[in-house]
């Protein structure tokens, strides 16, 4: 049996983030110094967690953290909308789409067993060429 932890409920928990859980609030990150706000251990799983954590976690938070401050520093961002689209509707739509997302802990090989693999010694590298 396989069990999955669900981070959609997980992420949308109002008892964890708020009556606005649901909602795109970008500013639940920053609190009302200016500082970024970390979320509990476990109440935030976009790199999982535990023994298996993405190695790349600390990396990207960096690199996402400063590449959103400079595109926030001084624009916006919204919901392109389509013709006769009003901005709720604009909005509506990408709620729905992120709604109809797939979970994917992590990559799985169908056929596993049908890798195969040699390993041999790298000569350059032992000589030092």
């Amino acid at each position: 049996m396989t069990v999955f932890v669900s981070q959609r409920v997980i992420h949308v928990d109002e008892d964890i983030w708020g009556d606005d859980a649901d909602s795109f609030k970008p500013s639940r990150w920053i609190d009302s110094d200016g500082q970024i706000v970390a979320p509990l251990r476990g109440t935030f799983l976009p790199w999982s967690a535990g023994p298996r954590v993405c190695p790349g976690m600390k990396m990207a938070q960096v690199e996402f953290v400063a590449t959103f401050a400079t595109l926030f520093r001084s624009a916006t961002c919204e919901a392109l909308r389509g013709k006769e689209e009003t901005e709720r509707q604009a909005t509506k739509r990408l709620e729905d789409l992120m709604a109809d997302s797939m979970l994917r802990l992590t990559m799985q090989m169908k056929n596993p067993n049908e890798v195969k693999l040699r390993w041999t010694e790298d000569w350059t590298f032992r000589s030092g060429r």
